[in-house]
């Protein structure tokens, strides 16, 4: 199903329009327009920045639907370029993968405030296949391991934060 996604600051539902938290879904029952990356790029930021704020004031779950607005947004990207430059595939920059990394890694710390461990690991997860190379992703993750009790997991993100530069 197709979605337009864009930031507002609304905080009702009505009809086919569903707005949480700041962020708004609009079902159009139209293919997506296909947006210039650079586009598509500023509104995932916009959504972005719409959730840390709600993050900084204690609203998760708005934080959280902001995060995947974000996502979803950058997601286009990928559509984007599969259907323009088959070649390319899904290729994206280094700087986009460390982008993308910072919206999986915010959802994850807004899931862990609510004490959704196992979507933050699944988060932190998200944001190490696209920034292998960030340390702090991993100590965070074993941090979640540790809480729902997989301590050799944990242990192993440990070492590999500890080999990258972090040691916690």
């Amino acid at each position: 199903m197709p979605w337009k996604y864009k930031v507002a600051c609304y905080l009702i539902s009505i009809g086919p329009l569903v707005l949480v938290g700041g962020c708004e879904k609009e079902n159009t029952g139209q293919p997506d327009p296909l947006p210039s990356s650079s586009i598509v790029e500023a509104d995932a930021l916009k959504a972005n920045n719409e959730g840390v704020e709600f993050y900084k004031r204690g609203e998760y779950g708005k934080a959280i639907t902001c995060f995947d607005v974000a996502i979803d947004t950058f997601n286009q990207r990928r559509r984007r370029n599969r259907l323009m430059r088959p070649s390319l595939g899904d290729r994206f920059t280094k700087k986009q993968h460390k982008i993308y990394s910072q919206y999986y890694k915010h959802r994850a710390q807004s899931h862990a405030a609510i004490q959704d461990y196992a979507a933050a690991i699944g988060d932190f997860s998200k944001a190490i296949e696209h920034d292998p190379e960030h340390a702090k992703l991993y100590s965070s993750r074993a941090i979640y391991y540790e809480l729902l009790g997989s301590k050799s997991k944990a242990a192993a993100d440990r070492e590999k934060a500890k080999s990258l530069g972090r040691a916690k």
